[in-house]
């Protein structure tokens, strides 16, 4: 369903019951998806008259606050809007990369829908922020190129954009939005961040199988070198993780290693079959076995000898 589609669902049960706190919650969800967050904040102060718990309230006082925060740093800035998107540019920053921003948001979303089979009847929002805005609102350490929250990609304004690593930026970030849509938001980190980062390096190299050189040089010295390799369930790529650089990097580099594998095993089909798994509610075990045909344990065992074989 669509937010405006929810949105006047929502607001036709609101004239019915005024006075449900989580209807008010749901409907203020879906107009910060649409960044509207006047609209937002407005819904959620509502609830909070009527929250019932200090759980509720507290969580509303959360998104208050953040949806004001959002306010506040986007606001004074342009936007622009096509049959696909709706991009935002904070302060006057669309001067300077309004045309590079349209044609590879194009581009990454060609990709990117015609890997996962998916075409989505919404449009995706995309947010430039002033950059100590957007690690500031986000709550991001330094190592975050950008976010996907729901149906927003979330953008700091770096400095030194070029086509190259917007390629991959896009393609990563859309891919997030996409299995968003298609899992409900029910999907692993390992899965979102390797089929992400498979996007990426197909963005910027043209072949999803070659690594840039940070990432190859990385591979040869960490796992190849070292013989380290990390088990997917222990993945954790929160973007308040505080770690190292490199440490990051490595752990997106073995989510991509295992999307990989599995695109070299089981194809594209395997990929659908994971996607569409997870889309009904399957466990992440189950959703695996479901699209391989093998238990967790036999996927890690099995992805661990092929990546010992490159």
């Amino acid at each position: 369903m669509k937010f405006d589609e929810a949105i006047a669902l929502y607001e036709r049960a609101r004239k019915v019951n005024s006075k449900s706190a989580y209807l008010l919650y749901l409907l203020g969800k879906c107009y910060a998806e649409t960044k509207d967050h006047e609209k937002a904040i407005e819904t959620w102060e509502e609830a909070l008259k009527i929250a019932g718990s200090p759980e509720e309230i507290h969580a509303l006082q959360n998104l208050i606050a953040k949806s004001r925060e959002q306010l506040a740093s986007t606001s004074g800035g342009t936007e622009e809007e096509n049959q696909r998107f709706i991009i935002h540019y904070a302060g006057d920053s669309q001067k300077d990369i309004g045309e590079l921003t349209i044609s590879v948001l194009e581009n990454a979303y060609d990709q990117v829908t015609s890997d996962l089979m998916f075409h989505p009847d919404v449009k995706v929002h995309v947010i430039f922020y002033l950059t100590d805005d957007f690690y500031s609102v986000n709550q991001a350490n330094s190592w975050v190129g950008a976010l996907a929250q729901g149906i927003k990609i979330l953008v700091p304004l770096r400095q030194g954009y070029d086509q190259n690593s917007a390629k991959g930026t896009f393609a990563h970030e859309l891919t997030h939005v996409l299995i968003n849509m298609r899992t409900a938001a029910h999907c692993p980190t390992w899965i979102h961040e390797g089929l992400a980062v498979y996007s990426e390096f197909k963005a910027m190299t043209g072949d999803p199988t070659t690594m840039p050189t940070y990432y190859e040089n990385l591979f040869e010295k960490r796992v190849k070198g070292e013989k380290r390799m990390i088990p997917i369930s222990a993945i954790d790529l929160s973007p308040s993780k505080k770690d190292s650089d490199e440490n990051i990097a490595l752990q997106y580099l073995h989510c991509y290693l295992a999307m990989r594998f599995l695109i070299d095993r089981w194809g594209s089909q395997g990929v659908d079959d994971l996607l569409t798994s997870l889309g009904k509610g399957s466990h992440p075990d189950n959703a695996i076995e479901d699209a391989t045909g093998r238990p967790p344990e036999q996927f890690q065992s099995e992805l661990f000898d092929w990546i010992s074989g490159l």
